[in-house]
């Protein structure tokens, strides 16, 4: 439903939906913590619970905004689904199934990062995560700008205005540089600052993940640039339905560079957590 609405070029209710979501979660969950109105401390599963609400509330309202509000009348999903055909269905199946390989690749190295960091111990699995969890956030900028690309060129690619395709990627690879330019400037000048968010940096117990976590951002300083731009660059590749390309360049990226690199340089060039960042 989010990509529906999104490419109808009506991404505001998805983010309005999002942040409520966010916000209700956090509210609900730090109530259940504190037992405030006489809600239970049930730990972990009180948190997993009360998300799970909230993720099912979520879609219930994007689904009652689609139903009600007229900018979705000519597109009635119920008497869509009853029309789908084989070659709706081929065209799903072909454009779908590498997009999400495309997506686990990237998952599953990741997967991989942390199964090292997990074999080398508690302190690299700690500084790895507070690096992975950063950089994380500040590449849904350019995840954002991904999905929109692939939509603003989807539009102008299927009305035969190439032109206009062109200036959507040039300019969604251009911001998205740029703001990712920025984050690992800021990676690099301030990463304790960073750190600070997630531990207490007097404290000597955390004195040895503080110094790995703020090694592995000044890693990060150097990719964001480059990652950045080429999920947006992706997102212009499947813009022109082409999403095969896509999957092998993230195949032969992720695991046949990647993954060996950050083995060897992890654990056989005695590179620890920060060899398998550079990897």
């Amino acid at each position: 439903m989010r990509g529906f609405t999104s490419a109808l070029g009506r991404a505001g209710p998805v983010m309005t939906i999002s942040v409520a979501g966010a916000v209700a979660n956090f509210v609900l969950n730090y109530a259940m913590i504190n037992q405030w109105l006489g809600l239970p401390n049930l730990g972990l599963m009180g948190i997993g619970l009360v998300t799970a609400i909230v993720t099912n509330c979520m879609a219930l309202a994007l689904a009652w905004h689609i139903k009600r509000h007229p900018a979705y009348a000519a597109y009635p999903i119920s008497k869509g689904l009853s029309k789908l055909s084989r070659s709706h269905l081929k065209e799903l199946w072909r454009l779908g199934l590498p997009i999400g390989g495309t997506y686990a690749v990237e998952v599953g190295l990741f997967t991989f990062a942390a199964f090292c960091m997990g074999a080398m111990g508690s302190t690299q699995m700690a500084a790895h995560q507070i690096a992975l969890q950063t950089v994380s956030m500040a590449f849904m900028i350019p995840v954002g700008i991904s999905y929109a690309v692939t939509m603003r060129i989807g539009q102008h690619y299927g009305a035969g205005n190439i032109l206009m395709a062109r200036t959507a990627g040039r300019l969604g690879i251009g911001f998205g540089g740029s703001a990712m330019l920025l984050f690992g400037i800021f990676f690099w000048l301030a990463p304790h600052w960073v750190i600070g968010l997630f531990l207490d940096l007097d404290d000597p117990a955390f004195a040895e993940i503080v110094v790995l976590a703020a090694k592995l951002l000044a890693i990060a300083a150097w990719f964001e640039f480059f990652d950045g731009t080429q999920t947006i660059a992706m997102g212009a590749i499947r813009g022109l339905k082409d999403a095969r390309t896509t999957f092998l360049i993230g195949l032969g990226c992720y695991w046949l560079i990647a993954a060996p690199a950050a083995w060897l340089l992890g654990f056989y060039a005695d590179g620890g957590a920060s060899g398998v960042w550079w990897g």
